[in-house]
């Protein structure tokens, strides 16, 4: 894949800056520099691909040709606005990671500028010179023509899977992937706990819960809904009635036992 021979500046060097600005760097992408506000965070994200640090916003737009916000979501307003008051730039292009804000946000920049949001779907690690953590991943995508074919470009040549979303439902694309990366751990904390109060020992019942989710995942991806297996499967009523007795006194459990079992019955029987 050629890579186009333009400028990349990065804002945020938090753990989506530093990952990406270093795999886009081994893939061929000329960063130009990095720009946070935490200078140690920044020194030691540009160490890594090796490129500069930027003393200002204003400085790095001055020479990059695009460049990709991977801060705050709130932060990416202040950007806009610190964007739309500079007399002069070579930035034309704007990309912003974010996974919940539409890329139109990036417009109070300014006309002249080129935009989209390019959102990796997973949960990033650390730092690593030693994994790519892009790789087989996808990234949603959306935003202005050019902008976006940029964004596709960055994604493939880093392993990803560019995948073109909705702008206008991009906050249900959000909270289809907070609910599957973020609300699974109140499952596994509570499912331990649980085990932990009948009497399993910690780290046995850690053991446990990973056996478990890693196990139905797998079923899930090979069969679908055809791979539940448990008292739900068998419409074994007796056994779902033993597991509410037995945490009836406790409400949070009883809570999220009550409202997965509703609906996992409602999905399972087709409803």
């Amino acid at each position: 894949m050629k890579i186009p021979d333009i400028t990349i500046g990065f804002v945020g060097a938090g753990r989506l800056g530093s990952n990406l600005s270093f795999q886009m760097a081994r893939n061929g992408w000329h960063i130009k520099g990095i720009f946070d506000l935490n200078i140690e965070r920044a020194e030691n994200a540009a160490k890594n691909v090796p490129t500069g640090v930027f003393n200002s916003l204003e400085q790095l737009a001055e020479r990059a040709d695009c460049l990709i916000i991977a801060t705050t979501d709130d932060a990416i307003v202040d950007i806009c606005q610190r964007l739309s008051e500079m007399r002069k730039h070579r930035t034309v292009h704007l990309i912003h990671a974010s996974g919940v804000l539409p890329s139109s946000v990036l417009r109070s920049a300014g006309r002249e500028f080129s935009c989209a949001s390019m959102h990796p779907v997973q949960s990033l690690p650390e730092f690593s010179v030693k994994v790519n953590p892009f790789r087989s991943s996808i990234v949603g995508i959306e935003g202005m023509a050019r902008a976006a074919r940029l964004a596709r470009r960055i994604s493939t040549s880093i392993g990803a899977q560019p995948v073109d979303i909705d702008p206008e439902k991009k906050a249900l694309y959000h909270a289809a992937c907070a609910l599957a990366a973020n609300s699974s751990f109140a499952v596994f904390a509570t499912a331990q706990e649980m085990l932990t109060e009948s009497g399993v020992e910690p780290p046995k019942a850690r053991k446990m819960v990973e056996g478990l989710f890693k196990t139905a995942l797998d079923n899930w991806l090979e069969k679908g809904m055809d791979g539940l297996t448990g008292p739900v499967r068998r419409n074994d009523r007796k056994t779902i009635l033993e597991h509410k007795t037995a945490i009836r006194d406790n409400a949070d459990w009883k809570e999220l036992y009550d409202t997965l079992l509703n609906r996992l019955e409602h999905i399972y029987k087709g409803g």
